[in-house]
């Protein structure tokens, strides 16, 4: 229940955070154009945010992608050791395995090349 409270908590804050933000944005854009400014001087500063606002955006979104790049690069290489350890270990595994039956293969060949051996001691000869 605890869990959920927090969560709704969560929830809630980023929804007020959001709204606040929205508002911000509102506000901002209201108060430029109810400004005691001409049309060209408006526009003008309109441009000049716009492009301001736009290099920040752009080098967010290049930073963002550095980022990401560079995260999917450590998965990747964490993800490449676990298989190569998963390889080796699977191997050393069944090398084990294979030189276990061979060892009991080889005995049970053993074992029956000496019984054979000792039936044919015990046969009686008939000729």
């Amino acid at each position: 229940m605890s869990e959920q409270n927090n969560g709704d908590f969560q929830k809630s804050f980023g929804m007020m955070v959001a709204g606040f933000g929205f508002g911000m944005l509102v506000g901002s854009i209201l108060g430029l154009l109810f400004a005691p400014k001409s049309g060209r001087e408006l526009r003008t500063e309109l441009g000049e945010r716009g492009s301001e606002f736009y290099g920040k955006a752009k080098g967010g979104v290049t930073d963002a992608y550095g980022a990401s790049v560079v995260r999917l690069n450590e998965a990747y290489q964490q993800a490449r050791d676990a298989l190569d350890l998963a390889y080796s270990t699977g191997q050393e595994f069944t090398s084990e395995k294979v030189e276990k039956v061979k060892k009991a293969v080889d005995e049970g060949v053993k074992v029956a090349k000496e019984k054979i051996k000792s039936k044919e001691k015990d046969k009686p000869k008939d000729a």
